[in-house]
């Protein structure tokens, strides 16, 4: 055990080789290191003199994509659907409902190896080896964290700095310019996209990939990068990988042509290895590979083979390896087996996920996780080469069709976990328009997309990849560009959006104090002064927010806001009413700030507040709050400065994009926003400019 000043590493380490330590069920433990007990609700007013202020909730996270299937509820309570085993172990936040304190713990080492168990009915949460496990090595290591602070979004990054710290991993290196789908628009071909095992009438996957090609250029859709998901490689038994290469049918000059002719990178989907896998020495390949009969599945064991795929691939353009179905190759699901020594090994899944890791970064690659468990992002803090993970299930065009458009729903809460763990989240692709008449059947005959802008919002507002999938002639050009400069560029923010602290409270123990629905906030730090989104969505109630909920310290600016999804209006937000009173010796303390008003809404009427500070001087810059998703992204802006005369914004573009710049006006002498006033600037030749505002509202744009 040991105590640092606001945390706790607790471990387990095996002296000898222990044999036969299997339970029978990969559900349980081997071994229970620590052990905690959980208190029903009613023990934990004896500590506090509040009965309201005792109530503890949890947030823990489970199941695949990124712990997408995350629990929410009252801690200790008899229904305390907490994760346990393979797919439930996860990070476990336990919050004060007043966010005072909150602890999260998750394992801290051996990721792939440790399983927490929750025993209901014995009221214990308890980490150790996962059950199947057959041998545990001398000298193999587990350990468990446990990380105290307040909050939840502020308890999980102070846990994520923990585990980053201990393998000097970044958290935001999946955003330094290794990862090109973090950094430019893409397109896709996955599953829920107009492509995805289709193709143009009398038409292969090549010549198809060159029209969308040409679309694009002809639209002027920069997109740097496709996505080339599973129907292009050679598959053997069980639908597993049998040569990640590309099938003549599909590709017949071979992808290699296909990137001479676009300049496009890809982004390269993977599966698990079949059986009968050309690469492994069982088949006469080249390398080493466990081939388990029963499951049909192999798996590499050699890092040799791993330098080879990513080597070799980078000559049709590989720029990020995905690798899919982690959690059915790991354990399986129903109807698809796992591979089982990966459970019986405390070290096999370790090794296979350092030495892909290992290999790409070898070949300067990145790395997307899709479809994993908790425990794969937890493991992912040990590898730079791993940027980004799915953290939504499949997307669909939702209605008529098999799938609702709640898929996006979850990233508000998974944005938290990855962001904490170094990653990107991605939330897959989308439609930019409803209709798309020969789509795959599989979606459904009447299937459309009816909420366009929320899912391209919600894309653009993870800070992951931005790639539509619309066949050609069918794509919302101005929508799609309201994410990315006008060469590709996203323009994300500076942290994904995740979901407000008080609207989790209000989700896990209800109550009228936090908002009922979808509320993020991804904020951006410009200059020192902060920026951000509020994206509001399936809000069953009106709900007036404060600044505090956002953890915005007013300091010496105030707030204005402007609803940039559909109203265009600015209200002020933050500014202090009249003292009142007066002609005391001690005046009296001022209102409190007076709080934004949320509107209750669905899907299709969200919200996207652009909020920002105002200077000294009562002006504030708004930015991009007509065009673009996310008003003031670092991507464009550079720097700001501001005086009692002007307030300037140094921006950043490709040469000839008109950037459209707003500001807010002073507040009116009856209290009102202000007008806003936008400048659009031509950005030059060098790619930079400087906006500038001055107090007489005339403003200007000139070089940088």
């Amino acid at each position: 055990m040991r105590p640092y000043d606001s945390a706790a590493v607790l471990g387990q380490r095996f002296l000898t080789d222990f044999e036969g330590t299997a339970t029978g069920d990969p559900e349980k433990i081997v071994s229970a290191f620590p052990s905690f007990g959980v208190a029903r609700p009613a023990a934990f007013h004896q500590y506090r003199s509040s009965s309201r202020a005792s109530r503890r909730g949890f947030l823990n996270y489970a199941g695949e994509h990124t712990g997408s299937e995350f629990k929410l509820g009252e801690w200790g309570a008899a229904d305390a659907a907490v994760g346990t085993g393979l797919a439930g172990t996860g990070p476990l936040c336990v919050f004060d409902e007043n966010l005072g304190t909150s602890i999260v713990l998750s394992p801290f080492s051996s990721f792939m190896a440790a399983s927490q168990l929750y025993d209901g009915a014995r009221r214990t949460l308890s980490y150790g080896v996962m059950g199947n496990v057959s041998r545990v090595p001398a000298g193999f290591a587990l350990e468990t964290v446990v990380v105290a602070s307040r909050g939840i979004n502020e308890a999980m990054v102070a846990w994520g700095d923990a585990l980053l710290a201990r393998s000097a991993k970044p958290r935001d290196g999946a955003w330094d310019g290794r990862d090109v789908t973090l950094q430019y628009l893409g397109y896709s071909t996955d599953n829920g996209a107009f492509y995805y095992y289709n193709m143009e009438p009398h038409q292969n996957y090549e010549t198809t990939m060159l029209d969308v090609a040409a679309y694009a250029r002809d639209e002027k859709i920069p997109y740097k990068y496709w996505l080339a998901d599973s129907w292009w490689y050679f598959k053997g038994v069980d639908d597993g990988v049998k040569n990640w290469t590309a099938m003549p049918s599909v590709f017949p000059r071979g992808l290699e042509y296909v990137w001479e002719q676009t300049g496009w990178l890809v982004q390269g989907h993977n599966r698990y290895w079949a059986s009968d896998v050309d690469y492994a020495r069982q088949n006469g390949g080249r390398w080493d590979f466990l081939v388990d009969a029963a499951s049909n599945r192999s798996l590499p064991v050699d890092e040799g083979f791993w330098d080879f795929l990513m080597r070799s691939s980078k000559r049709w353009g590989l720029a990020v390896y995905e690798q899919d179905w982690l959690d059915t190759e790991f354990s399986g699901t129903v109807g698809h087996g796992g591979f089982p020594p990966l459970t019986q090994s405390a070290t096999l899944a370790t090794t296979w996920l350092r030495q892909m890791a290992n290999a790409a970064a070898a070949n300067g690659l990145a790395i997307q996780y899709c479809m994993s468990y908790a425990r794969h992002i937890l493991a992912s803090t040990e590898l730079p080469a791993v940027t980004q993970a799915r953290a939504s299930t499949d997307y669909h065009p939702g209605a008529g069709g098999k799938q609702d458009n709640g898929q996006w729903q979850p990233l508000g809460v998974t944005a938290i976990f990855a962001y904490a763990a170094g990653l990107a989240p991605s939330k897959d692709t989308y439609w930019s328009t409803q209709y798309q008449p020969g789509h795959p059947a599989r979606y459904g005959d009447g299937a459309s997309e009816p909420y366009t802008r929320l899912q391209a919002a919600v894309t653009t507002l993870t800070k992951g990849p931005v790639c539509p999938s619309d066949g050609v002639n069918r794509s919302d050009v101005p929508l799609i560009m309201r994410a990315a400069m006008a060469d590709g560029t996203l323009l994300a923010p500076q942290r994904p959006a995740t979901k407000l602290d008080t609207a989790l409270v209000a989700a896990a123990l209800g109550g009228a104090a936090g908002p009922r629905g979808e509320v993020w906030w991804a904020p951006s730090v410009v200059a020192g002064r902060t920026y951000g989104a509020l994206f509001v969505a399936n809000l069953t109630a009106d709900h007036k927010l404060t600044p505090d909920e956002l953890r915005l310290g007013l300091g010496a600016h105030q707030l204005v806001a402007v609803e940039a999804n559909a109203s265009g209006v600015a209200v002020g937000w933050g500014a202090e009413g009249e003292t009142g009173g007066g002609g005391g010796a001690v005046p009296p303390p001022p209102p409190p700030p007076l709080p934004l008003p949320l509107r209750a809404c669905g899907r299709y009427d969200f919200q996207l507040w652009s909020v920002a500070p105002r200077e000294a001087s009562g002006w504030a810059l708004l930015g991009e709050v007509s065009t673009k998703w996310v008003a003031v992204s670092p991507a464009r802006f550079v720097s700001v400065s501001a005086s009692d005369d002007e307030l300037a914004a140094t921006i950043r573009g490709a040469s000839g994009e008109a950037v459209e710049v707003a500001f807010a006006a002073p507040p009116t002498a009856d209290g009102g926003a202000g007008a806003v006033v936008t400048v659009t600037c031509v950005v030059p030749l060098g790619g930079a400019a400087r906006v500038v505002m001055p107090a007489s509202g005339e403003g200007r744009c000139e070089p940088a």
